[in-house]
This record gives C-alpha cells, sequence and structure tokens, in this order.
C-alpha cells in the first residue's frame, strides 16, 4: 500500500481539505471497510475453490464474462489513473531545477512540461516496451525505500516546524483545523481510500503464505493497513501543520528549492516513478490486451502500440490537469471506492450462499450501499471544485 508513493504525497492535503480530527475519522472508517472487504474476498475464495483465486476470477463466478469485464475496465482505468499521478509527481519535482535556471530563462514557464517529456522519452517509454518486467524488481524495491525517506523528510520538517526550528524549510508558522465542515471535505474521503485499496493483489499475496489459514492471513492483513494506517498519519499531519491553508496536493511542491533533505527525497521521487511507471503500465496494458484481443497470440506491432498509446494519453492528461489532488481524487472516487468496497461485496453477496437479508450478509450490504455513496458523494464534490476552480 506504502509502495506506490502518490497517497503519501497528497496524504497531507486530506487532512487539509477535512481538518485533523474528521480526516482521522474517515480513515478508521475506510480502515474497518477495507478490512473487511478483503475478510470478504479470502471467504469468496474459500467458496469458489479453484475457480476463484485471482480477483478476476471472482467476477467470473460471479456473475459470469461480464464480471470479468467490468473487473478488467475498472483495474484498466484505476492504473491508467495512477499512471497519470505518476507523471505529475515527475513534473512536480522539477522544481529541483529553479534552484539553477534564472527567472528570465525563456522556458521557465514550461520547464515542469519539457522536464516530464524528458523523462518519458529517455526512460519511462522505452522501459514501458519490455515485454517482461522481471529486471526491474530491484528498482521496485528502491521505490519502498525512496517513500521511506521522503515521508522521514516530511516527518523531520513537520517536527522541526512545529518546534519553531523553521530556519531550513524558511516556512512561517500557521495554524491547523481539526473539524472543517466545507464542500472540500470530500475531497478527503478518496484520498484516505486509495491509501488502503490493494485489493488487486490480495488473494496473491494469500496463497504467497505457507498456510493461508483465516487467521495467519487476517494476521498479515491487520499488521500491513496498520502500518500503512501509522505511516500515512505521520506524514498526513505533520506535513499538513507545516503549510496548514497553504498546503499544496503534492506536499513535495511546497518546500524551498533550497532545502537540500528535500531536495534528496525530490531525486529520490523522481527516479521511483520513473521506473515505477513501467512496473504499473505493465498490467494496464495486459488488461487492455484481455479486453480487446483476448486469444490472440502476442504481437510486437500490438505490444508496441498500445503501450505508446498509454504513455500518450497519460503524458497529455498530466500536462493539463491542474494538479495532483485533481487525479487522485477521482481516482479514488470513482476506481479505487469500486476496487476496495463495491466490487469485493457484491461478489460476495453473489457467491456466499443464503438470502441477501441474513445475518451474515447483512454488513457486506451495507459497505456495499455506503461505499457506492462515499464513491459518488466524493466524485460529485470533485467535480463541483473543478467547475468553481477550487483545485487546491
Amino acid at each position: 500500500m506504502i509502495g506506490g508513493g502518490t497517497v503519501a504525497m497528497v496524504q497531507p492535503f486530506a487532512f487539509k481539505s477535512a481538518g485533523i480530527g474528521l480526516t482521522l475519522i474517515f480513515m478508521l472508517i475506510i480502515l474497518v471497510f477495507c478490512d473487511y472487504t478483503q475478510k470478504l474476498l479470502f471467504r469468496s475464495s474459500r467458496i469458489a475453490g479453484k475457480a476463484g483465486r485471482t480477483y478476476e476470477d471472482l467476477g467470473r463466478v460471479a456473475f459470469g464474462e461480464r464480471g470479468v469485464k467490468v473487473t478488467q475496465i475498472v483495474e484498466v482505468l484505476n492504473t491508467f489513473g495512477v499512471l497519470i499521478a505518476y507523471q505529475v509527481i515527475i513534473a512536480d519535482q522539477s522544481d529541483i531545477l529553479k534552484r539553477w535556471l534564472s527567472d528570465d530563462f525563456i522556458l521557465l514557464r514550461w520547464h515542469s512540461k519539457l522536464f516530464l517529456l524528458v523523462a518519458v522519452v529517455a526512460v519511462i517509454m522505452p522501459v514501458s516496451m519490455a515485454r517482461t518486467m522481471k529486471f526491474l524488481a530491484i528498482p521496485s524495491m528502491l521505490s519502498l525505500l525512496a517513500i521511506g525517506i521522503t515521508g522521514v523528510a516530511i516527518i523531520v520538517r513537520g517536527i522541526e516546524h512545529a518546534g519553531s526550528a523553521t530556519k531550513s524549510s524558511q516556512i512561517p508558522s500557521c495554524s491547523v483545523e481539526f473539524f472543517k465542515f466545507e464542500t472540500n471535505l470530500l475531497l478527503a474521503l478518496p484520498i484516505v481510500t486509495l491509501a488502503f485499496t490493494s485489493h488487486i493483489n490480495y488473494l496473491h499475496t494469500t496463497d504467497a503464505l505457507k498456510r493461508p489459514t483465516p487467521g495467519r492471513v487476517a494476521l498479515v492483513s491487520h499488521t500491513s493497513m496498520i502500518l500503512s494506517a501509522v505511516f500515512y498519519i505521520a506524514v498526513g499531519i505533520l506535513g499538513y501543520s507545516t503549510f496548514c491553508d497553504s498546503t499544496p496536493s503534492d506536499i513535495l511542491v511546497g518546500y524551498s528549492p533550497s532545502d537540500d533533505l528535500i531536495q534528496v527525497s525530490r531525486v529520490l521521487m523522481i527516479i521511483s516513478f520513473m521506473f515505477s511507471y513501467p512496473l504499473l503500465c505493465f498490467p494496464c496494458r495486459n488488461a487492455v490486451t484481455q479486453i480487446l484481443f483476448k486469444g490472440k497470440p502476442f504481437s510486437w506491432p500490438r505490444h508496441i502500440s498500445i503501450t505508446l498509446i498509454i504513455v500518450v494519453l497519460t503524458y497529455l492528461v498530466a500536462i493539463s490537469v491542474p494538479n495532483l489532488g485533481v487525479v487522485v481524487g477521482f481516482i479514488g472516487s470513482i476506481t479505487a471506492t469500486a476496487l476496495s468496497l463495491t466490487l469485493p461485496t457484491a461478489y460476495y453477496l453473489k457467491i456466499a450462499d443464503g438470502p441477501i437479508t441474513s445475518a451474515d450478509k447483512l454488513p457486506a450490504l451495507a459497505v456495499l450501499i455506503l461505499g457506492t455513496s462515499f464513491g459518488i458523494a466524493a466524485t460529485a464534490a470533485s467535480i463541483y471544485n473543478i467547475t468553481q476552480g477550487n483545485t487546491e
């Protein structure tokens, strides 16, 4: 959950949108819901047997081929959205160049777009063309390290700010809010939901256990979610308390280009996301291939064409959106909500025996209704804020 890094960068923005207290309440609710829906996936898989070993398999068992198609489409939209977020973050970190660029540099206004274009052409595009991703095993581990170091940097600067030791960050003091009841409060929901969305790979993880008993599976699930929550809360609260109402959607954007610790974090994030992009492009491309060309043999022209379309489209969207918060808001409210709350409960209600009003199924039905409502409300809030120009 932490490895992707996108949510860590935008977590302080969630606390800014709803306040510390309300965001923590949202986080607790979503944490309980996501933990419960992972348990439903495990139960559904046990009921389905060998026919339900993956997330897509459960879609087939529950709703036939239409269930598989819906699952694949949601997966494509989710990965496509995260790929856009990766490119937005890379472009945001181009602020490292401002330290060396003159204010009268003719292309200063476009430096972030040009920086991203260079990253896409030099690294992202050629690496994404690979047919397998085995050689990216080490970079994927380094990605987790980069997120950890960046999180520590944000926490350190937050602690310094709280102690009024702000010379290195040059950030003025400010006050936080604990409860903010405005339209922006719903922007915190999709960010928090995305933070705990790991359901696609959940069954693969349980299969990797030597003895995947319900108790061992629950222990792994609870431990990973609690550790992730602690990390997100620390980064979110301390990042928000540093900038308060001026907290940007990508927290690293708020720090001074002269802050060496943050500069190191920016460089690490650039490297991390340049190699994380191909890793996520791989399942996105495979899902598109399964939807449009299922059963057809591998073709290099098709492989290259799909990769080009994905990379170019994500680049064009990334340079067009106002900021990271807009992207994460839509991912979290539409696809993450579907993957973590709506689909797992729908699968279980269909696969498990008994009436929908039974004591066993009523909690699943409640989560299905509430999760869908959260998604609709958060999507509406995102659209409203864009139309009103409230993108920060």
